[in-house]
């Protein structure tokens, strides 16, 4: 059997009993957010942080780098766990008593879909942020909506293609883009458009699922090898990016940026347009800008 489900979704429960010691806690969960500010303002962290800035500058490692920028996430299993044994007695005293089990969802075999949009995901992990629709005007009717959303996530999208290439000397000659949203010919369109890149969209979209069933029938023994899996992908769709609409858009996209930063920090209480973008804080390249410039390959590094 192989399933498909949300990764970094865990449970807890009691060895001798079997009975959990809370609800199913998703990778979507806030309530270790103060526990990770804790954490990511620790002096200790950001020592960590400071050193491995120094030991970058001497070695120009990437490694070192990355460090230098890391930050604590509500994403991450680690913290939502650290929270659940700060705040849930009955399994604090089974982690004492050497009773408490930790697992993912697939380890009882109990599976429940949960999420009803793909399009869930806070703005820049901003997990203050909030959503909102921004230059509204007497003639803005429910198409032009609709259309902002669609063309904010070829924006983030795109965004996020300029952070990889900046931090990585990988050439990029395609975009492949699966999943229920590549169904939309206007978002991946978009996207090819922002890049300057062709984008390949499969026959099967859901990849995820498909994954899934290419893994068991490997391990059965239905497919004899991971070149016979390659060989059963199909190329759908392929869109060329139209160099005169990217040029069209650069006005839009600039005002898609401010607009994501006045929606950032919304809900700390004290929101300015000014608020910093964790992703920016937390990435090598500033992700609040398509003009990222790509990272001169050093020669001291293979």
């Amino acid at each position: 059997m192989g399933i498909s489900t949300q990764r970094s979704t865990f449970i807890t429960w009691s060895r001798e009993t079997g009975k959990p010691f809370h609800r199913f806690i998703t990778w979507k969960d806030l309530r270790a957010d103060e526990l990770v500010k804790q954490w990511n303002d620790s002096y200790t962290w950001r020592l960590i942080k400071v050193g491995s800035y120094v030991l970058y500058m001497l070695s120009r490692s990437k490694r070192f780098r990355a460090g230098s920028v890391l930050k604590f996430t509500n994403n991450q299993t680690t913290m939502r766990l650290s929270w659940v044994l700060h705040n849930i007695q009955e399994f604090k005293s089974a982690v004492q008593s050497n009773d408490a089990m930790f697992g993912t969802l697939d380890t009882w075999l109990l599976y429940k879909m949960t999420v009803q949009s793909s399009v869930s995901q806070p703005p820049y992990n901003d997990f203050t942020a909030a959503s909102g629709f921004v230059g509204m005007k007497p003639s803005t009717t429910k198409a032009h909506l609709v259309r902002a959303v669609l063309e904010s996530l070829a924006f983030r999208t795109a965004q996020l293609y300029t952070c990889v290439q900046a931090e990585t000397t990988y050439n990029f000659s395609t975009i492949r883009l699966d999943g229920g949203v590549s169904n939309n010919d206007f978002v991946v369109q978009l996207v090819a458009d922002l890049t300057g890149l062709k984008v390949e969209r499969p026959v099967q979209v859901e990849m995820s699922s498909l994954g899934c069933a290419h893994i068991v029938g490997l391990q059965l023994g239905i497919f004899k090898s991971k070149d016979e899996l390659k060989s059963l992908r199909k190329i759908g769709t392929v869109f060329s990016p139209r160099p005169q609409v990217k040029k069209s858009y650069e006005k839009i996209v600039a005002r898609w940026e401010d607009a994501v930063k006045r929606m950032c920090g919304w809900y700390l209480g004290n929101k300015s347009s000014q608020n910093s973008v964790q992703d920016s804080s937390n990435s090598v390249t500033p992700q609040n800008s398509f003009k990222a410039t790509k990272l001169k390959r050093n020669s001291s590094n293979t």
